[in-house]
């Protein structure tokens, strides 16, 4: 999914990669960071890096075929992405409970001043019900939200400044509400943290 911000600076964020192993690629244009499998080319995330942007990188870390992350310099506070590719619900219960536990460490591993961007295919619904409209409103595409759904919006509201940010094809505009915001397709909802003013300066 392509991420431009309002001057033009351009990243990327990539799931199912399917390469082996971990690693960093120099291309002319872009440096890609890569976090796979060891010996099956299945799954994978990483981040593409336009060139302008190659000496604003901090820190990388590979983390697992599912989670990665990656530290961004800013002229006056610094930014973490986090890119995850969540197990589908039909899962076993073990695999799901660990993608989730270290995607919790991964957020809490760097500085809380950064500005932080959790973002991915989450496989997850996140429906209108009475417990999630009274924040997310009715703006969803779903009528019910699924157990992913449910792990995303408790990963969510636990946070503080977290903002749940969904967007809807039928919107021209993005549908600004009063603690959460959204913006995203179906499945993957970008959870960002730092103050409302800065929540919509990447997309």
């Amino acid at each position: 999914m392509l991420k431009r911000s309002p001057v033009g600076v351009v990243w990327n964020y990539s799931q199912e990669i399917r390469w082996l192993g971990t690693g960093i690629l120099d291309k002319k244009d872009c440096t890609l960071y890569y976090s796979c499998q060891e010996k099956a080319h299945h799954f994978g995330v990483g981040f593409i890096v336009n060139k302008k942007l190659r000496n604003t990188v901090i820190d990388f870390q590979a983390i697992s075929m599912r989670l990665c992350k990656i530290q961004l310099r800013g002229r006056h506070y610094n930014t973490t992405l986090i890119c995850a590719h969540a197990p589908t619900d039909d899962k076993d219960e073990t695999e799901k409970d660990l993608f989730y536990d270290l995607r919790m460490k991964s957020y809490n591993s760097y500085p809380a001043q950064d500005m932080k961007l959790v973002i991915g295919d989450y496989n997850a619904k996140i429906g209108r019900e009475l417990f999630i409209s009274s924040n997310a409103g009715l703006h969803s595409l779903h009528k019910e939200t699924n157990e992913n759904g449910q792990r995303l919006w408790d990963f969510a509201v636990s946070e503080k400044d977290f903002g749940i940010l969904l967007y809807q094809k039928t919107y021209s505009s993005l549908v600004q509400l009063s603690n959460i915001r959204k913006y995203t397709n179906t499945h993957g909802y970008p959870l960002i943290v730092k103050p409302t003013t800065r929540l919509t300066m990447y997309f």
